[in-house]
């Protein structure tokens, strides 16, 4: 009976042993199946043996290893079963460490939703697109991943390619940038190239006008003063110092416009108004050129809101422009006409034209379709420029057409219509006439430069004021102290003491505070005027006027 029951213990013994050797064989069946088994060890008499797998996947698992792309297995949950040590190296980890861990940890949160796209997509096909991971120590890396899924397998799996674009990326850059640099060279060069002839123009038409005015001063000192030609050749000194002074004004408009530092004083302004004093402006110029103008405005009267001193010079530009080049005996056609909600300014002429390179650029800065010296139109090329800021801080466009060379050209000007709904905006009516009469004042005029302190003075004295002269600070402080004036009119830049600290020397003294400064200079910045406000009250008391 003993016999009996040991026999049973010693089978169920035998059975559990051999389901165990069962179960080691399965598991290895199982990792040499999935790849994870690269040699088996045998235990013999002789002692143990090593059999080294070479099945037909050994090869490409070599290739893989040896690839420059990272590659892993994903599990349907993206947990990753393979990985190369490409990859590990990528992520700056171990390859231990990424095993069993979801791919979706190594996404950067800005690439998770690109990632789940291409994860769905890979379901059903192979996906590519780029994300960025992050690797262990805290960086970032731009991959481009390549997803595929593996075919017979259960639970389903899905191989990743992982290529490193961090070079391919920087090389790109390097690219760009020396394109950038190219394209910036040229537009440089392009830049200097206007530079250098807005200059050469600028030292030309400076030159026109200082000639005759220059001759003309050298042909008074021989002529009788009250006679004929005298008064005519005074005449042709002030239109010439006019074209001077608007030459300058229009580059100092230009750059305040540049800069944002241009004022405008809106008003309710009639349109009509504004084509009239336009007209009166340019006719000059126009008539010189033997041109015919004509008119055609629109029927009903359209008011726009604005500073009528710059839409006048908007469209006495324009008119200008046209007048310059058009052949003498030109024509002209100035029209006004309402669309919808806008009025259209046109002015057309059948001149020279534009070409059609010249088109897109005609409203920059210095450009002009004749670059010569010898150029027969004259002027800066920043009329136009001018035209467009003042037109666009206004609310409005300016576009220009032509079919070509010799066959004319057309500016369109639109507008903002003020409509009888809108707010009722002041329309002013200022005459430019001057006062006809002044009160008499005592007045210093502080100027290092002689011959300008002299020709205001001299201005001055004919209203019948009583005007001295000093040429520095000091000297007008010592003046100030033998009789205080009503007005000090000062230069700010002078050698010894400056506008700005003669301002503080007076301000000092409570006796002269009612003293009215007025600053008197060439310097035209915002800074300058900023400067000025600040260093003493530039203006006059009510009775002084």
């Amino acid at each position: 009976m003993a016999t009996d029951v040991n026999t049973s213990e010693q089978l169920e013994a035998e059975i559990k042993e051999l389901r165990r050797q069962l179960a080691e064989a399965n598991e290895a069946l199982e990792a040499i199946r999935h790849g994870d088994v690269d040699a088996v060890v045998v235990d013999r008499p002789g002692g143990p043996q090593v059999y080294t797998l070479t099945g037909a996947d050994q090869p490409y698992r070599v290739m893989v290893e040896g690839m420059q792309e990272g590659a892993i297995t994903l599990r349907d949950d993206g947990v990753i079963m393979y990985t190369n040590g490409r990859l590990a190296r990528m992520l700056q980890t171990s390859h231990q460490s990424l095993l069993g861990m979801s791919f979706r940890n190594f996404v950067a949160a800005e690439s998770l939703p690109v990632f789940e796209s291409l994860w769905q997509q890979s379901h059903c096909e192979p996906s590519r697109g780029e994300v960025t991971l992050a690797t262990a120590d805290g960086d970032e890396i731009v991959v481009q991943l390549t997803l595929n899924p593996l075919p017979s397998n259960e639970p389903p799996q899905t191989s990743v390619v992982i290529t490193d674009l961090t070079e391919q990326k920087r090389h790109q850059e390097i690219v760009a940038a020396e394109a950038y640099a190219r394209e910036r060279a040229i537009e440089l060069a392009e830049e200097n190239r206007r530079k250098d002839e807005f200059l050469a123009m600028l030292a030309h038409e400076l030159r026109n006008p200082l000639a005759p005015i220059r001759n003309g001063i050298d042909v008074l000192r021989i002529l009788p003063p009250t006679g004929d030609q005298a008064k005519q050749i005074l005449g042709m000194m002030e239109e010439q110092a006019h074209n001077l002074v608007r030459l300058i004004d229009d580059l100092l408009d230009v750059s305040r416009c540049g800069r944002g530092k241009l004022e405008l004083r809106r008003q309710r302004m009639a349109l009509t108004k504004i084509i009239t004093n336009a007209i009166q402006t340019a006719e000059p110029l126009v008539q010189a050129n033997g041109h015919e103008i004509t008119v055609t405005q629109a029927r009903e009267t359209l008011h726009v809101h604005g500073d009528p001193t710059r839409l006048t010079q908007v469209v006495t530009n324009l008119l200008n422009n046209a007048a310059r080049y058009t052949p003498r005996g030109g024509k002209i056609l100035l029209t006004t006409e309402r669309i919808g909600d806008e009025v259209a300014i046109r002015v057309k002429d059948n001149g020279t034209g534009i070409t059609s390179d010249m088109l897109p650029r005609i409203f920059e800065m210095f450009v002009q379709a004749d670059r010569s010296l010898n150029r027969k139109y004259g002027g800066l090329g920043i009329g136009l420029t001018l035209v467009k800021s003042l037109v666009e801080m206004h609310g409005g466009t300016v576009e220009a057409t032509s079919d070509g060379l010799g066959k004319g050209s057309e500016f369109v000007v639109r507008l903002p219509i003020l409509k009888p709904s809108d707010v009722a905006y002041e329309e002013t009516n200022e005459s430019g006439d001057p006062p006809k009469s002044f009160r008499c004042h005592r007045i210093l005029i502080v100027d290092d430069l002689r011959p300008a302190a002299h020709i205001v003075g001299t201005l001055l004295r004919s209203f019948g004021q009583q005007v001295r002269t000093a040429e520095n600070g000091v000297e007008a402080l010592a003046m100030i102290e033998q009789e205080k004036p009503d007005l000090v009119l000062s230069d700010i830049s002078m050698p010894e003491m400056t506008g700005h600290e003669l301002a503080r020397e007076i301000r000092r003294r409570p006796e002269w505070n009612d003293i009215c400064l007025v600053a008197v200079t060439g310097y035209g910045q915002e800074s300058d005027k900023k400067e000025a406000v600040a260093y003493h009250p530039w203006g006059c008391p009510p009775e002084v006027g």
